[in-house]
């Protein structure tokens, strides 16, 4: 008998059949993907269920969902846990956080009070090593505003994630004895006025976005406009952090290829 075919070749032969207009044949390779794949299966069998998972959605026309892949999980807070799994995993997400918080307090300088608008929040954990440095650094005279925008938990609370990480942040400075606010936005970022986010206060503003844009999309211009209406905002500084693929405007078949390795 010959060797099962590994389940990312599958996906990729999948998206292939796709791209070429075989869908009778996508949807079968599909559902054998999934029936090859158990959801408690290894990483990587995982992650093949969710991209099999994720065609099977696009092959029936159903463009309802977030594409997260936590939304129906039983716990709210599991994004968050694997994000920290990932952060502590590989130095690209503690450096983009490390890079990032010191060219913000570079950008706040000596400004009694600063406002930050942070897009894709997560766990927030950026944010207690910045507190950290501002207890360390013997700024504990300056107030920080916080407003934490990620996309809306699944269920009858979209705040709950938010809420959860704002409450940790919201310790941590209370332990350092640090003027701290914390605004938790439920939304997609193209979507949201931020103008009115940002408000009309004397405080320094600056934003970050650290692995959070490469989920707008880029091909109908929305990414854009999100980018022109911060620079319109006139921060004192917007950190950037993204990983180096492209899962927007490609065409399907490198755009899955992209999705897949990276």
């Amino acid at each position: 008998m010959s060797e099962p075919r590994p389940v990312v070749l599958q996906l990729f032969e999948a998206a292939q059949e796709i791209e070429a207009g075989n869908l009778q044949a996508a949807v079968s390779t599909v559902d054998q993907l999934l029936a090859a794949a158990p959801a408690e299966g290894t990483a990587v069998d995982r992650l093949a269920r969710a991209f099999a998972a994720a065609l099977k959605a696009r092959l029936a026309g159903d463009a309802s969902g977030l594409g997260n892949l936590y939304v129906d999980t039983r716990d709210p807070r599991d994004m968050l846990k694997a994000f920290e799994v990932l952060a502590a995993a590989t130095p690209f997400i503690r450096f983009g956080h490390a890079a990032a918080n010191h060219a913000l307090l570079h950008a706040i300088g000596p400004a009694p009070r600063v406002h930050i608008i942070d897009i894709g929040l997560g766990s927030g954990v950026q944010w207690l090593h910045l507190l950290d440095a501002v207890a360390r650094h013997a700024r504990g005279t300056l107030a920080v505003r916080l407003t934490g925008i990620d996309v809306p938990a699944h269920g009858t609370d979209p705040l709950v994630r938010l809420r959860h990480a704002g409450a940790m942040l919201t310790a941590r400075a209370a332990e350092l004895g640090i003027s701290f606010t914390f605004t938790p936005v439920a939304g997609l970022v193209e979507d949201l006025d931020l103008h009115a986010l940002a408000g009309e206060d004397d405080s320094c503003l600056v934003v970050n976005a650290a692995l959070a844009l490469h989920h707008v999309p880029s091909s109908d211009g929305r990414r854009d406009a999100v980018l022109a209406r911060l620079r319109a905002l006139k921060p004192a500084a917007l950190c950037l952090a993204e990983p180096d693929v492209e899962h927007n405007a490609l065409p399907f078949g490198p755009r899955i290829t992209e999705s897949i390795v990276h």
